[in-house]
């Protein structure tokens, strides 16, 4: 399962990359019509926005796999060893629960949405703004099943 979370970690970082050179890129195009030919363009700040979407959301699965998000360290650092690792055990298995709920609601809602265009100058569809949620979930959920099925250093 370790390749496994090394090849999502190698996708995501790299889907992470082009996305934020794609901003830059269609920000720098719109600056340019803007001002330099005076015309500017419709669509580059809606594309921008749902870039910045899906880059948000790896950005959560990325930060969540490196054990980068916030946690109630002051009250877990003060344990034994031994409750440390059930409190870890606990987090995880907390956190595949309310990703797996995320998830399936996401896609409900991506149904719901399926119809329905969300942008002025560009046509897509709604639920393109949600469908990052769904791969996050989806990715938190390996990370989690990952961190609770891998072996302790102890264990090997």
């Amino acid at each position: 399962m370790g390749k496994v979370i090394k090849t999502i970690d190698f996708a995501e970082r790299l889907w992470a990359l082009i996305l934020l050179l794609a901003i830059l890129l269609i920000m720098t195009l719109q600056i340019f019509c803007r001002y330099v030919l005076d015309s500017p363009l419709n669509w580059p700040e809606e594309l921008a926005v749902l870039l910045a979407c899906y880059l948000t959301f790896v950005g959560v699965s990325l930060v969540h796999r490196a054990h980068g998000h916030m946690a109630f360290s002051l009250l877990i650092d003060r344990l034994p060893s031994s409750f440390k690792v059930c409190a870890d055990y606990l987090i995880n298995i907390s956190t595949i629960i309310i990703f797996v709920v995320i998830a399936y609601t996401s896609i409900g809602l991506q149904k719901m949405q399926a119809n329905f265009l969300y942008f002025a100058a560009l046509p897509i569809a709604k639920n393109f703004f949600t469908l990052p949620i769904t791969i996050c979930s989806i990715s938190v959920i390996i990370n989690c099943l990952y961190f609770v099925l891998k072996p302790s250093p102890g264990d090997t």
